[in-house]
């Protein structure tokens, strides 16, 4: 299901990138334990809309996972 998920992002963000879209597969990414490529989408969502502050929470966990995983 994520994998389904994850490729229908991909290709979303190939046509269109959009700061929701980056938001939606970096949450795919952390549900499949992806910790750094969910940091790149939210990086990248903020880079798009600086007020997504949804965007900031979930960058903000994946630094509390990586932290949790050393």
């Amino acid at each position: 299901l994520h994998a389904e998920a994850l490729a229908d992002l991909d290709r979303a963000i190939a046509l269109k990138p959009s700061s929701f879209t980056h938001f939606e597969r970096g949450r795919v990414r952390l549900l499949r334990r992806d910790v750094s490529g969910a940091r790149d989408d939210f990086d990248a969502a903020i880079g798009l809309s600086p007020r997504f502050a949804s965007a900031y929470f979930g960058r903000g966990l994946t630094h509390h996972i990586a932290g949790q995983l050393q």
